[in-house]
C-alpha cells in the first residue's frame, strides 16, 4: 500500500499543473496605470486647470451574443476597477441569435444588473429559425416588449431618467458635464411609426435641455452611421466598413446636426454591431464621430473582426474604457483586451479632439 501511495504521488507530480484561467485584469496589467493617467487633470497646481471638470469614464462593450462566460469575465474586471468608472454600458445584441435564444442567463451573472443596455437588432428578432427565410427581420418585438424583456429587470439600478415601456432613456453626469442618451435603433416607420415619432421628439427635447444646461452629449446607439466614412486610426478596421441597416438613423443624425448648429456640444455616438473596432462618421455629418467597439462574444467576433481571439491571452477579451474630457474636448479610449489587428497595428490607447475631429495620439 505504501509503495502504491508513493507511485501515485510521483505520477501526480509528473503531470503539469493546469494553469488557472487568467482574469482580464491579469491579462491587462497596464490598465490601471493607463486609466489613472487618462483621468488626471493636466495640472492641478494651476488655478485655471484646477477648475477643470473631471472626465467621465464608462466601461463600454457590445455584442455579447449570449457568451455569458465572457460577460462574467467583464463583470469581474468591472468589480476590480469600478472606482475608476462612472458606469458600464452594453450597446446591444446581448442575446445569441434572437430573443428566443434567451436573455435569462444575463441576470444570473453577478454585477450584470448594473450594466446599462441599449437595444440591438438581434435582441428584437423573435426567433431566427433559418437566416434564409424570407421576411425573418419582419417578425420583431415591439418597443414595449423590448422594454419589459431587457430593461425592466434592471433599469431601477441604473439611476437613469426613463419611462416604462420606452427603450430610450438618459442620464446626466452633471459633475462631468455630460448627458448620456441611450436610444433604440430598431423601431421603423413601417412597423412602429408611433415609436419612431416618440423617440425623435424625445431626442430633440433632451438635446435642447442639454444645451440649456451646458451639457455635452454622448449618444449610445447600436448601429454605426449611414454613408460611412472612416476616421483613419489604428482603432478603425481596414478590411470592413459596415453601415446602419435602418433608414431612420439619418433622421436622428439630422436632429443632432440641428443641435450642433444651434450651439450644442456633441461628443460622439457610441455603439457596436460591427463586431470590430471602428471610428467613423456619416459623410453628410462629418462633425458627428461614431465609435464602435469590437464584439464581446469571442467566437462570433473572430469571424467578423480583423484580428485573432485566442483563449488565455489578452486577445480573448474586448471592451473599451471610454473617457470624455469636456474641459479639453477630448475622447480617450483605452483598449481592454484585444489590442492588435492582423496587420500588427497596436490598439492600446487613442485620444481624439472631438470638436475638431483631430487625432491627437495613438499607441
Amino acid at each position: 500500500m505504501k509503495k502504491l501511495l508513493i507511485a501515485v504521488l510521483i505520477l501526480a507530480a509528473s503531470i503539469p499543473a493546469v494553469a488557472k484561467d487568467k482574469t482580464i485584469a491579469e491579462l491587462n496589467p497596464n490598465f490601471e496605470d493607463y486609466i489613472i493617467q487618462a483621468m488626471k487633470p493636466r495640472n492641478t497646481g494651476h488655478d485655471a486647470f484646477r477648475r477643470e471638470t473631471q472626465p467621465l469614464a464608462l466601461l463600454h462593450f457590445s455584442d455579447v451574443h449570449g457568451d455569458w462566460s465572457q460577460l462574467d469575465r467583464l463583470m469581474r474586471f468591472y468589480d476590480t476597477y469600478e472606482k475608476y468608472f462612472d458606469d458600464a454600458l452594453c450597446t446591444g445584441d446581448v442575446v445569441s441569435a434572437s430573443h428566443a435564444s434567451g436573455f435569462g442567463p444575463w441576470g444570473e451573472i453577478k454585477g450584470s444588473e448594473r450594466v446599462m443596455i441599449a437595444i440591438g437588432n438581434h435582441d428584437v428578432l423573435r426567433d431566427h429559425k433559418d437566416w434564409k427565410v424570407q421576411g425573418i427581420w419582419d417578425d420583431l418585438l415591439t418597443m414595449t416588449e423590448s422594454y419589459y424583456a431587457y430593461l425592466a429587470p434592471s433599469i431601477e439600478h441604473w439611476n437613469v431618467n426613463y419611462e416604462k415601456g420606452r427603450t430610450f432613456y438618459y442620464k446626466d453626469y452633471e459633475a462631468k458635464r455630460v448627458r448620456l442618451l441611450v436610444m433604440d435603433c430598431m423601431p421603423s416607420v413601417e412597423r412602429e411609426p408611433g415609436a419612431v415619432r416618440l423617440q425623435a421628439k424625445w431626442l430633440r427635447e433632451r438635446l435642447g435641455e442639454a444645451k440649456e444646461k451646458n451639457l455635452a452629449v454622448v449618444i449610445a446607439y447600436h448601429y454605426p452611421p449611414t454613408n460611412i466614412t472612416r476616421f483613419e486610426s489604428n482603432f478603425t478596421c481596414i478590411d470592413r466598413c459596415d453601415t446602419a441597416w435602418t433608414k431612420e438613423t439619418p433622421m436622428y443624425q439630422q436632429i443632432v446636426d440641428e443641435f450642433q448648429k444651434a450651439g450644442g456640444e456633441f461628443v460622439c455616438w457610441i455603439g457596436g454591431h460591427t463586431h470590430y473596432d471602428c471610428i467613423a462618421y456619416n459623410r453628410n455629418y462629418p462633425k458627428q464621430l461614431c465609435i464602435c467597439v469590437a464584439g464581446t462574444n469571442r467566437e462570433q467576433s473572430e469571424a467578423w473582426d480583423d484580428s485573432m481571439r485566442v483563449d488565455g491571452t489578452r486577445s480573448q477579451d474586448s471592451a473599451n474604457a471610454f473617457i470624455v474630457d469636456t474641459s479639453n474636448k477630448l475622447i480617450k479610449l483605452i483598449k481592454i483586451g484585444n489590442n492588435s489587428d492582423n496587420y500588427q497595428r497596436p490598439k492600446n490607447r487613442i485620444t481624439i479632439k472631438y470638436d475638431t475631429r483631430t487625432l491627437i495620439t495613438q499607441d
